[in-house]
């Protein structure tokens, strides 16, 4: 994060520059209720997985972001490094795109987010891309 302020900084002052927040995702913060993005990016797989049903149910339901962008690594293309094992030694674990894309689907089951998928880094014809990203875009609410 230190070195994302410094990028922010040299940015000339005609760009609108992102207020960095430090806080925990495992504690109430009332800062970040009705944001218009939260980004967690390469962070839920250093979390243990039966941490993140409630994690994710503060993001979408308290904080309830306009937009939630997750990112994280893509399992299957660890074939392309010849890895047999996890990328980084704090993984708790990684997931293949169908485990992300069902998790995500899960984690939204009050539906009130639209969902996309993609892919981020060089595309591999069977493995996809590195990162795998999701964003969850809330819905409309009709009158």
């Amino acid at each position: 994060m230190k070195k994302a302020i410094k990028r922010f900084e040299t940015l000339e002052k005609a760009y609108v520059i992102p207020k960095p927040t430090w806080g925990s995702l495992f504690y109430y913060d009332a800062r970040l209720q009705h944001k218009d993005v939260i980004v967690l990016c390469e962070v839920i797989e250093h979390i243990n997985e039966e941490r993140l049903p409630k994690i994710m149910s503060l993001l979408l339901s308290q904080y309830s972001p306009q937009t939630l962008i997750v990112t994280t690594p893509n399992a299957e293309y660890n074939a392309v490094y010849e890895l047999d094992e996890m990328r980084h030694d704090d993984h708790r674990f990684e997931w293949t795109r169908s485990q992300f894309q069902k998790w995500c689907h899960v984690m939204n089951s009050h539906e009130q987010y639209e969902l996309l998928f993609t892919g981020i880094g060089n595309e591999h014809n069977l493995y996809g891309q590195p990162t795998q990203m999701c964003v969850f875009t809330k819905k409309e609410v009709s009158v």
